[in-house]
């Protein structure tokens, strides 16, 4: 679970807290890309509240956004000199990858504390709900993020997302998710 968290932070944080000016300001300063790791930490540290203050976690958690600081660098200062967006915002989120897998693989058994209730803990603990909020976050915003790099080359002013086209994505990735749970969880009842 530790690792569906990550990808999960990452989704929110490299994506929906990341607006068109942040983005300009991560390419003109050093500063930006801080501010934008630091909001990967604390999205990191609020789904990881139940973890901690676990050492481990701790540390993983600042490895992992300290590691993205240096790859958002090094797609940066790549950007800088040549246009080819795509491949080296696949490149960047594919090492970002990477790091999250890692840093779950070290996180894989640590257990959240006991004053959470079962009730908590069983929604916490649920991997179709984390599942489904990542693929929700990949259909809408990341999709949408890729998209934009095909178009940057040619019309570099601020990125405007397609909202509609999120919605449309959306709503068809939840009724297939929807018809997926109706069929899982059926499947699982009637092996009981």
């Amino acid at each position: 679970m530790p690792t569906l968290y990550l990808i999960l932070g990452h989704m929110v944080a490299d994506f929906v807290l990341q607006p068109f000016k942040l983005v300009r300001w991560k390419f003109h300063s050093p500063q930006g890309i801080f501010i934008h790791s630091l909001i990967h930490l604390l999205v990191y540290t609020l789904l990881f509240l139940p973890l901690l203050p676990n050492l481990t976690v701790i540390l993983t958690l600042l490895a992992v956004s300290g590691s993205h600081f240096v790859i958002d660098s090094l797609k940066i200062d790549a950007e800088k000199k040549g246009g080819k967006y795509h491949f080296y915002f696949l490149a960047d989120q594919a090492v970002h990858l990477v790091t999250l897998l890692a840093g779950g693989w070290i996180m894989a058994f640590v257990m959240p504390l006991p004053v959470y209730g079962n009730l908590f803990l069983s929604v916490y603990e649920n991997p179709y709900l984390v599942w489904g909020l990542i693929l929700l976050f990949f259909f809408t915003y990341a999709v949408e993020m890729y998209r934009y790099q095909f178009l940057r080359k040619n019309k570099p002013e601020a990125f405007k997302p397609d909202y509609r086209a999120m919605l449309r994505r959306a709503i068809i990735f939840t009724l297939f998710y929807a018809v997926f749970l109706i069929f899982a969880v059926y499947r699982a009842v009637a092996l009981v």
